[in-house]
């Protein structure tokens, strides 16, 4: 398990498997959510890492995100 994974493992702890949950669920949310530029890289980040790990962890949907495992 790489860095960047148990950096968005870490963000998903508090949300249950099985869930839907939008960007503003994850708690580093709180940290950017007030600058633009920081909110889309974050949102860009999170969405690399989800392709990087072939949606083993979370899976995108149209406006937001399912918790897988």
């Amino acid at each position: 398990m790489t860095t960047t994974d148990q950096r968005w493992l870490t963000q998903l702890l508090s949300i249950n498997k099985g869930s839907r949950f939008f960007l503003s669920a994850l708690p580093l949310y709180s940290r950017v959510k007030d600058d633009p530029q920081k909110l889309v890289e974050f949102q860009s980040q999170f969405d690399k890492w989800i392709d990087s790990t072939g949606s083993k962890y979370v899976s995108r949907g149209s406006a937001d995100y399912l918790r897988v495992r």
